[in-house]
């Protein structure tokens, strides 16, 4: 892991983001990452089934920095934009929903999807934490962060983000043939 101190701002497509710091995981006393352990409690609960996301891994993490801002963020690895976010009530609170996966979450119920999103971005960020990466959090204040956030997503492609993406791999098309 690098201790390289990143520069204070950078462009993001066009817009410029502000270093924030860094995810930090929780560990075990080994100093390995702590992988939360994967409660069974609605397993056998009629009416909930595990979400594609839902089997994790998981574990906890902390960013020491925010904002209150509304606004758009970024997570970054080795210099590689890896998701784009909006935080319409800002930065900490839209974090803490990654960075603890309540057991609940891991389900649908009654036709509600749970968590998948909070689930696959934590299980994206304990992988990249065992990897020994960083992971470096940016943000640009806006009045508008869903549109920004759109806009940057079409952009950038980043490879955690799936709303908003183009396929990554097109199948191809069959010539149509005219009789």
């Amino acid at each position: 892991m690098s201790t390289k101190q990143p520069p204070a701002a950078r462009l993001i497509g066009e817009y410029e983001f502000h270093f924030i710091g860094t995810l930090e995981p929780i560990r075990d006393a080994d100093g390995r990452v702590r992988r939360d352990p994967l409660s069974e409690k609605y397993a056998s609960t009629p009416g909930y089934v595990l979400h594609k996301y839902g089997g994790g891994p998981f574990c906890k993490f902390r960013l020491a920095g925010g904002t209150r801002a509304a606004g758009v963020y970024a997570f970054v690895v080795a210099d590689d934009v890896k998701y784009i976010g909006k935080a319409d009530r800002g930065l900490r609170s839209r974090i803490a929903g990654y960075a603890s996966i309540q057991p609940r979450n891991r389900y649908r119920h009654n036709g509600q999807p749970g968590q998948e999103t909070n689930c696959r971005l934590n299980t994206e960020i304990c992988l990249t934490f065992e990897r020994g990466e960083a992971i470096g959090v940016w943000f640009h204040e806006c009045a508008l962060p869903r549109v920004t956030e759109d806009r940057l997503i079409a952009l950038v492609q980043p490879p955690w983000n799936i709303r908003g993406m183009l396929p990554r791999h097109p199948k191809p098309t069959r010539a149509r043939t005219h009789a």
